[in-house]
């Protein structure tokens, strides 16, 4: 026989290796219907050993076997220590009962303590899955305890997607929020301004520092709304002005209308006046139906930075300030109605803009207009 021929046959011989050891291992699949309790891990165990790729392509089979925690947890346990970890980050979305879905997933978290692979099964979740897909993981991401994924979990929250909204990266925060409470709000923060920087999930990372003070039932402890009020704010600071105004806008719906009003500055550098004051512009309309008549007063409003809305402050004085045109011919509209500048103004010139603006929309009800700029008022 020539030595080519040898060779073939050798490599022929490799090649069937592979399918003869299958073949050998299939016993191991079939007999998996028949086995219960603890001896389902050991037929796993036993198929890993005699072909992984069998056990990655048949962990279903025992899966099935795993009729209760007490087999699944360990079950599960197995492949991952094997490294067979797709069918098992699969498992837990085939569990119907949601319950016991969150009881697996939190005890498979729990060995994080005494398996660094359960670590690395976690973390490889994250970037192997998709969202909905390693969502169903939570409950295990809020209860591996590891000095490791505490580092690879800080690390990975405030390195947050160069996206506007990413699931996966929400659920380490959700994650974080379940392992540290307000103790989370460092890194959200450290998040938020990543994000807001590099057009990331912003919103998402306030919404989750948000989430962070949020209790089961009633309010927030004051002392964790101050936290995250403070948290917020150095936020302001470190990010472009339209982030930092989503920012203020969360303080006001939060109720601290003096924290929203301290960003105006950040928000609107190029318009803060001398004396860290404000300017406004503002037009009171005497509305005469019965002989569709309009006389429009405008006037600056001079604002001392102290309110982050200024409409319900401006609405009054401008009322009262100015002598009517048209009340002695005709009986107005009560109360007159007010239109003030959404953002501040960069010069008092800017008033003649809200005046064509507001007079365009009387003309176009029919009305005949006047108009007259007052002398301004300050607040």
């Amino acid at each position: 026989m020539t030595i080519l021929r040898i060779a073939a046959l050798s490599a022929f011989a490799t090649m069937l290796i592979p399918d003869a050891q299958a073949g050998a291992c299939d016993y191991l699949v079939d007999g998996a219907k028949h086995l219960q309790g603890q001896a389902v891990v050991n037929g796993f165990n036993q198929l890993v050993s005699c072909d992984k790729e069998l056990a990655k392509r048949h962990y279903s089979a025992f899966m099935k076997q795993a009729t209760d925690m007490e087999v699944l947890v360990p079950l599960s346990h197995a492949a991952i220590d094997a490294e067979v970890w797709n069918p098992v980050w699969e498992m837990i979305g085939k569990i119907s009962d949601y319950e016991m879905r969150d009881e697996v997933a939190t005890s498979i978290g729990s060995l994080c303590a005494e398996d660094p692979k359960v670590v690395g099964f976690l973390k490889g979740g994250y970037f192997a899955l998709r969202d909905i897909e390693f969502q169903q993981w939570d409950n295990a991401l809020a209860n591996c305890e590891s000095d490791d994924f505490d580092a690879w979990l800080s690390e990975s929250l405030t390195n947050p997607p160069k996206t506007s909204y990413d699931e996966k990266w929400a659920t380490l925060g959700r994650a974080s929020i379940a392992r540290g409470g307000t103790g989370s709000l460092g890194d959200l923060a450290t998040a938020a301004i990543a994000a807001g920087n590099n057009a990331g999930p912003f919103e998402s990372a306030l919404s989750l520092m948000e989430e962070a003070i949020a209790q089961d039932f009633g309010d927030p402890d004051p002392e964790d709304v101050k936290a995250l009020n403070e948290a917020f704010l150095k936020v302001a600071a470190a990010v472009p002005p339209e982030s930092a105004r989503s920012i203020a806008d969360r303080l006001l719906n939060g109720g601290d209308d003096a924290a929203a009003a301290s960003l105006l500055p950040t928000i609107y550098s190029d318009r803060v006046q001398s004396g860290g004051k404000f300017l406004y512009g503002a037009v009171v309309v005497e509305d005469c139906p019965e002989k569709q008549e309009a006389y429009l007063h405008g006037s600056v409003i001079t604002e001392d930075g102290s309110r982050y809305i200024v409409n319900s402050a401006i609405e009054g004085p401008m009322r009262s300030s100015f002598k009517s045109k048209l009340g002695k011919k005709c009986e107005l509209t009560d109360p007159w109605p007010v239109s003030v500048t959404n953002e501040p103004l960069k010069k008092s010139s800017e008033l003649d803009a809200l005046l064509s603006k507001v007079t365009a929309e009387w003309e176009g009800k029919g009305y005949e207009v006047k108009s007259t700029v007052e002398k301004g008022l300050t607040l």
